[in-house]
């Protein structure tokens, strides 16, 4: 290895139990964040979808922000975007 620090401290996150323990904490931690990333995300693009259709369909800015229980000028930027 380039790096003597990372070099000596390699067995302590591979053969001691502590070490590995502190490693599967870590990667859980990672894991539980990038799914909640992925939910936010996939949420986000839900919505967008759904202001998209809803104004295809002929549904006013103030409706689907009723509907939808979403801030009118949320609703009123994707709208002058999809215009765009």
């Amino acid at each position: 290895m380039n790096y003597k620090e990372l070099a000596d401290r390699t067995p302590f996150f591979k053969e001691q139990e502590k070490g590995v323990s502190s490693v599967c904490e870590i990667m859980e931690e990672l894991m539980a964040r990038g799914r909640q990333e992925g939910l936010s995300k996939g949420r986000t693009e839900e919505r967008r979808h759904n202001i998209l259709r809803m104004l295809s369909k002929g549904k006013s800015t103030a409706e689907i922000a009723d509907l939808l229980d979403i801030p009118l000028h949320e609703v009123e930027s994707l709208a002058r975007g999809k215009s765009a």
